[in-house]
């Protein structure tokens, strides 16, 4: 096989390792007593948050359902040259994602797009207790 040949198929095993997203799910705290309606704010929320980011930029929301519990809700540009506007439709999916996928809440960058989604509910109980 030749040099170029080998260094190409090494280079395409390669790019399939490395993950399109870091996520992680946090292990403790308060859970979304209702994932359904911690969904139906996505609206809300992304009109406010689908805009445009500066390079590293990040923006955070709280929204309170109701029942006395929170939700903080961040989204950062990961790019450190370039800055870029947020779709509608992408900070819906990434938000929702993090609902679907993370009953405690979680945090997880895509390593493509470089958009990071970290959401956090909680119970507003007090100075400790609040999650905004």
């Amino acid at each position: 096989m030749k040099t170029s040949t080998a260094l190409i198929a090494l280079a395409s095993v390669v790019s399939f390792m490395v993950p399109s997203a870091t996520a992680g799910c946090y292990t403790s705290g308060d859970k979304y007593p209702d994932t359904n309606q911690a969904q139906s704010y996505l609206d809300g929320i992304c009109r406010d948050l689908a805009t445009y980011y500066q390079p590293s930029e990040h923006k955070n929301l709280c929204r309170y359902p109701g029942n006395n519990f929170g939700i903080n809700l961040e989204i950062q540009n990961m790019n450190t040259r370039n800055g870029f506007s947020m779709a509608y439709g992408d900070c819906v999916n990434g938000l929702r994602n993090e609902i679907v996928g993370c009953s405690r809440g979680g945090d997880t960058t895509n390593n493509v797009s470089l958009w990071r989604f970290r959401l956090d509910p909680g119970r507003n109980g007090g100075e400790d207790q609040g999650v905004c």
